[in-house]
Parts: C-alpha cells; sequence; structure tokens
C-alpha cells in the first residue's frame, strides 16, 4: 500500500494502459487520498483506482469493467501532446466566431436602415436585447458542454451558426431581426468564444496563457478579415447576399479535429493533457 493505494486486491494483471495515475508535484498523494474520502460522492477520481469501503485505493483488475471505461482517451497513446492539434482548432473556430461578432454585424446596420426604413436607435435596441438574450444563455450552454463535451458542442454551434446567417438574409421584419441577432449573439459571440476558450484552458496547464494567447490570434484575425470582405460583399452582391456568404464560414470550418472529452473534471478522460503541458 502506497499513498493509501492497495495493489494487492487486483485479481488480474493490469494493463499499465489502463493505469494513468499521475501521482507527483502536481497531483500528490493526498489530494487523491482526501478527494475520495472526503467526497465519496466524487467516485472514481483517477482513471485505473476506486476507494474500497475502509476509504483507501485499489487497483482496478483489467477485466474490470469500470477499468475499461476509465481507459484513457486513444489521444494519451499518440507520440506527440495532443493539445498543439487543439490549439489551432480553437483559433480556427474562433475565427468561425466573426458572424456573430459586433465588428461583423455592425456592417450591415447602415443597408437595414436604409432599406426598411428603421431608425438606428430601433435597430441597435434589438442589437442590444439580442445581446441580453445571449447573455442569459450562458449558463445553459456551460452545462452542455460539460455534458456532451467540445467536439459535439462546437460542431453543433458551427452548424447552427451557419443557419443563423442564412436566417438573417431572409428578415423582412424586426421581430426577425431581434431574432437573428439573438442567434448570432448566443451562438458566435457567446457559445462559440466560450466553448474554445474552455477547451484551450483543459488542455493547457504550466502554458495556458500562453495557449490562451495564441487561440486568441484567431479572433484578432477574425476582426481584421471581416469587415473588409463584408463590406466587399455588401457592394457586390447586396445585403441578404453578404449573410449568405457568410454563412459558409461557420459551416465550413465546424469539423475541427477535437478529442470528444468531457469538459467536468469527474468525467475528464485526458489526463495527459491536463497535467502534462
Amino acid at each position: 500500500s502506497t499513498c493509501g493505494i492497495s495493489t494487492s486486491t487486483a485479481a488480474a494483471p493490469v494493463r499499465s494502459q489502463l493505469l494513468p495515475i499521475a501521482i507527483g508535484p502536481r497531483r500528490p498523494c493526498s489530494r487523491i487520498t482526501a478527494g475520495i474520502a472526503g467526497r465519496p460522492d466524487r467516485g472514481i477520481l483517477v482513471p485505473g483506482l476506486r476507494r474500497t469501503s475502509q476509504g483507501t485505493l485499489e487497483l482496478m483488475s483489467a477485466s474490470d469493467p469500470a477499468a475499461l471505461e476509465s481507459a484513457p482517451s486513444w489521444t494519451a497513446r499518440l507520440p506527440f501532446f495532443y493539445g498543439w492539434v487543439i490549439l489551432p482548432s480553437a483559433g480556427l473556430a474562433m475565427f468561425a466566431s466573426g458572424p456573430g461578432q459586433t465588428f461583423a454585424i455592425s456592417m450591415f446596420v447602415d443597408p437595414l436602415i436604409e432599406e426598411f426604413g428603421w431608425s438606428r436607435t430601433s435597430v441597435s435596441g434589438l442589437y442590444t436585447a439580442g445581446s441580453l438574450t445571449a447573455a442569459a444563455t450562458m449558463l445553459g450552454v456551460g452545462w452542455l458542454l460539460d455534458r456532451f463535451g467540445a467536439r459535439v458542442v462546437i460542431t453543433a454551434i458551427g452548424l447552427l451558426l451557419g443557419l443563423a446567417a442564412l436566417w438573417m438574409s431572409t428578415v423582412d421584419s424586426q421581430l426577425e431581426l431581434y431574432a437573428g441577432f439573438a442567434a448570432l449573439r448566443v451562438l458566435g459571440q457567446g457559445s462559440l468564444t466560450m466553448a474554445t476558450s474552455t477547451l484551450v484552458a483543459i488542455w493547457f496547464v504550466r502554458r495556458r496563457g500562453r495557449a490562451t494567447a495564441l487561440a486568441g490570434l484567431g479572433m484578432m484575425a477574425s476582426q481584421v478579415a471581416f469587415p473588409p470582405l463584408i463590406h466587399v460583399l455588401i457592394g457586390s452582391y447586396g445585403w441578404r447576399g453578404a449573410w449568405i456568404a457568410a454563412a459558409l464560414v461557420p459551416t465550413a470550418t465546424h469539423a475541427v479535429p477535437l478529442e470528444n472529452g468531457k469538459c467536468s473534471y469527474k468525467s475528464e478522460k485526458k489526463a495527459k493533457g491536463a497535467y502534462g503541458s
């Protein structure tokens, strides 16, 4: 028994790949034992371990279904750190959030006013209402990210953001404009940005600040690229055609190569990513 971990009860030889036990300066034994004994609702905190009725930890047998469920993700078997694949993917997703950001939507304000005769105050008020609606939904989006994982959520957000941009190309009333603004802000400015930032924070610890800054370059590139591009598209195809073209960006870039680990600590499967960099 080491640090409260008993190895004598294992019924069969344990496969090493099923036991990515991170015992070291960044995950001391006291933290493991306290997490299991002090918080029994946490269940299995370390893949390959479980708590006994005496409060100690034991290695699970390789034939134990619980051990198979806690096996490390396929990314842990790669010859390189998968976080460096996640990082440009997150930057690309941030770039694709452009149609839902203020710097892109503001390019359509004057064309809307000219076509419908609405006041600038009305359009701005609808945009503010849509942004407030987006803010109210972020707790729900965070729950979905924890529940279904980054790949599912980011893929769904990318597709829905494309559909929201297509919706904007069809608006003919202020109610439809509000619905479009709310969808763009929920999906682009809120959900996609939050999901990608959370993903980077999960995969990087020691280099988290640097990784977050590098992923943020995608947002900077979006701020540089979208306004002049939308200006050209509006001049060539009108504001409706520009929205259709903008819808292609999140739709075409939604399939980012992400490992679908869950974001909650209890169900996190990528211990190498969380503690290795």
